[in-house]
């Protein structure tokens, strides 16, 4: 309802104009309603994205806009203030604009744990630090609510949990799931269930009307499936959190990113920083002289990265059982190991990761009725395939010592799990 390319103030007063189930004041920006004293907020600065046309070049505009705007309105004395508020990605691709001290305010979550206080060094003269935000936070819902909430549920307040409750939108997104039920918290709660549900809910964007303009048109499971290949590229390059756009093209499936283009009609690198804006991403410095995203929470990489793994696994399974019923389909056991290679032969797991994976297939064999028992012999027939016939590296365009190293050992642990558990 708001064209961010027209005059900022002709733009104000048409979306006032257009408001009529909410009358509000008239334009204030106006000579003729002038107000000596103005805050405006324009919030959603990633939300500026029109058709054909990527969000950064609209966006860029804008600000150039309510500068000039600003500017002209201050020029013997304050009367205009404006706050421009958005995603991470679109506000750091903007710093530029801002040249002056303390132009740029990065808002601090609900609760900061010691850890950080004492590793950031912040200044907090009134001890503001030490407020957990989120118990005011949860009691003001209750009351809004009618739900009595006195404070944040203690199955709330724990693990993986803690940082996401302490994000103002996941902390909203958490609450409609605990409020809705549709989502268990409790002490055995699967921690891949709470965060499918929460990316699901991204995707959907439900605190707007289930509308998001910024991935209009792609199918949920598409996006998922970019998110994991994100996630795998990140921790193939040797931080979970931290990829660049080539990197994360390389291991997208080619199919998805032709649906995406024409849905999209604009080229691979606006299609892909469209995608980031619209999940939690943020610049992270340049790596082989291009511009690297992170993941915002570390932990949604590592369930983005079990994810991908775990589908993996799904896909040797199922191919493996194909080629059994006719060797003209399906994998065999050296394309199968090939495959598991080229997504876990790279980088060494972690236990954070693992544990991930863990959650992941009890989680699908509580909700899709898998045979884990079957991926488990799939798992056991690979072991011994692989320690008889060893690894088939020299099919991998990656090669090297540290890279075979850690793919047999990884396949033969992550085997040994399967095959105890």
């Amino acid at each position: 309802m708001f064209n961010p390319e027209a005059d900022v103030v002709e733009a104000i007063s048409k979306f006032i104009e257009s408001m009529r189930d909410m009358p509000l004041p008239a334009n204030p920006l106006n000579s003729e309603n002038f107000v000596d004293k103005l805050l405006i907020i324009f919030d959603g600065l990633d939300e500026l994205a029109m058709q054909g046309e990527m969000a950064e070049r609209v966006a860029q505009k804008f600000i150039s806009e309510v500068r000039r705007l600003v500017d002209l309105s201050n020029q013997t004395k304050t009367h205009l203030l404006a706050l421009i508020g958005g995603r991470e990605i679109v506000v750091q691709r903007n710093e530029s604009e801002f040249r002056k001290s303390k132009q740029i305010l990065h808002i601090l979550p609900y609760f900061v744990d010691e850890e950080e206080i004492k590793n950031r060094n912040f200044i907090d003269d009134n001890n503001l630090l030490q407020i957990d935000q989120r118990q005011i936070w949860w009691e003001k819902y209750g009351e809004a609510k009618g739900c009595g909430y006195s404070k944040l549920p203690d199955e709330l307040d724990r693990g993986n949990l803690r940082e996401i409750t302490a994000q103002p939108l996941l902390n909203y997104l958490v609450a409609l799931s605990y409020q809705k039920n549709t989502v268990k918290f409790t002490e055995d709660s699967n921690l891949n269930e709470i965060y499918a549900d929460l990316i699901s809910k991204v995707y959907q964007r439900v605190w707007g009307n289930n509308h998001n303009p910024q991935i209009q048109g792609v199918k949920e499971q598409d996006f998922v499936r970019i998110l994991e290949s994100i996630a795998i590229a990140a921790w193939h390059g040797g931080d979970i959190r931290i990829t660049t756009l080539s990197e994360i093209e390389k291991y997208c499936d080619s199919k998805i990113i032709d649906r995406i283009l024409n849905i999209f009609n604009q080229d691979k690198k606006a299609s892909f920083t469209r995608l980031l804006t619209a999940f939690y991403f943020r610049q992270h410095g340049v790596k082989n002289r291009e511009q690297t995203f992170e993941f915002t929470h570390k932990s949604f990489g590592e369930y983005l990265a079990a994810k991908g793994i775990v589908r993996q696994l799904t896909l040797i399974h199922k191919n493996l059982q194909e080629h059994q019923k006719d060797s003209d389909d399906g994998w065999d056991e050296k394309q199968a190991l090939e495959n598991w290679a080229k997504i876990c032969g790279l980088t060494a797991m972690d236990e954070y990761i693992f544990k991930f994976i863990v959650d992941e297939i009890r989680w699908q064999k509580d909700n899709s009725k898998v045979d884990i028992g079957a991926w488990q012999q799939t798992m056991c027939n690979l072991i011994s395939y692989m320690l008889k016939h060893g690894m088939p590296m020299e099919r991998l365009s990656i090669r090297g010592e540290s890279s075979t190293g850690v793919s047999s050992r990884g396949l033969s642990l992550r085997g040994e799990y399967y095959c105890n558990d």
